[in-house]
């Protein structure tokens, strides 16, 4: 086993992944509540801060929150909006499971070991079609996890606006007939020591499922959802963003934590 990076993700390696997320409990564990403390102690180590602010009650399903319902979030600017997303997640809540870009995650031996037992679920244009990963989706939700979904595309934003909000998630959201969970991430585009973060956790959006998301009606809808999440993150974001910059240190110390993981 060496650090050389590995192959480009292909169907052996995607079934590897769903094979892991069908051995795991949509309860969280051990693994969550480790990775708590390690986040905890990491945020000490660097002194940063995170204000979580949660507007309404997680939709609950079998009496577990956030179980079956599709978390979307935004921005992802950096490594660490889903340490961010994992430390304000409540402990009692549905395990989070992740979509994630299928060339970034299998780049290297360690990702490939280690991500598909934190639930994480590569994507790749190349292996597989959209109605296949909507219909992964649907099946994760089905089974009562938690799927985080990063929507944006596109080249870097100024720090009060999001990039391309891709209605992927949308359509992920009709199969499963899966509530969308919208959180703002506000203060990722300053990671250095003392970064002030913030995540709203906003009320959950009612989706109506269809056996075919990909229908003309169906489409429209999905653009609908994605221009509706689009809107909470306009309304969101920049007053996070400019309470992130006036709690700023005053000197920029640790600038390689924003590169941390690249």
């Amino acid at each position: 086993m060496t650090g050389e990076p590995a192959g480009p993700l292909d169907a052996g390696a995607l079934r590897a992944f769903v094979a892991d997320l069908e051995s795991i409990s949509p309860r969280q564990g051990r693994f969550e509540r480790s990775l708590r403390l390690v986040i905890r102690a990491w945020r000490r180590l660097v002194a940063w801060h995170l204000e979580v602010v949660v507007h309404a009650p997680l939709p609950e399903r079998d009496g577990v929150p956030g179980a079956g319902s599709i978390v979307v979030a935004a921005p992802h600017r950096a490594w660490v909006e889903p340490f961010l997303l994992l430390a304000a997640w409540p402990s009692g809540a549905a395990r989070l499971v992740w979509l994630a870009d299928g060339r970034t995650i299998t780049r290297s031996w360690w990702r490939r070991r280690l991500l598909p037992r934190a639930g994480v679920l590569p994507i790749d244009p190349s292996v597989g079609g959209p109605r296949a990963y909507a219909t992964l989706a649907a099946a994760a939700c089905a089974r009562g996890f938690a799927l985080a979904v990063f929507p944006e595309v596109g080249p870097p934003s100024p720090p009060d606006k999001p990039r391309r909000i891709s209605p992927g998630f949308a359509y992920l959201a009709l199969r499963a007939g899966a509530p969308v969970i919208p959180v703002i991430v506000g203060g990722t585009h300053r990671i250095v020591r003392g970064s002030r973060f913030s995540l709203d956790i906003l009320p959950a959006i009612e989706v109506r499922g269809t056996s075919d998301p990909f229908t003309p009606r169906a489409r429209v809808e999905a653009h609908a959802l994605a221009h509706r999440f689009d809107e909470l993150v306009a309304s969101t974001l920049p007053g996070r963003t400019a309470a992130a910059d006036a709690a700023a240190p005053e000197r920029a110390r640790w600038r390689w934590l924003a590169t941390l993981f690249h």
